[in-house]
């Protein structure tokens, strides 16, 4: 048999549990470099960061 069509093991039957991931930490780091990407974004593309703001001026809600 090939090495990537390995036999599955088999189950033991013991339930293996991960840590719990701490989902608000993740979301703020997320917030975070999406900041620093949009910041980013209009310092390099002043003229058109505003054009996009005043567009949303006149989308409907």
């Amino acid at each position: 048999m090939s090495p990537d069509k390995q036999p599955a093991a088999p189950s033991t039957g013991e339930h293996r549990f991960e840590p719990t991931i701490d989902v608000d930490h993740v979301d703020r780091r997320i917030r975070s470099s999406v900041r620093a990407q949009v910041i980013e974004a209009i310092k390099n593309n002043p003229e058109l960061a505003l054009a996009i703001v005043r567009g949303w001026k006149d989308t409907p809600h």
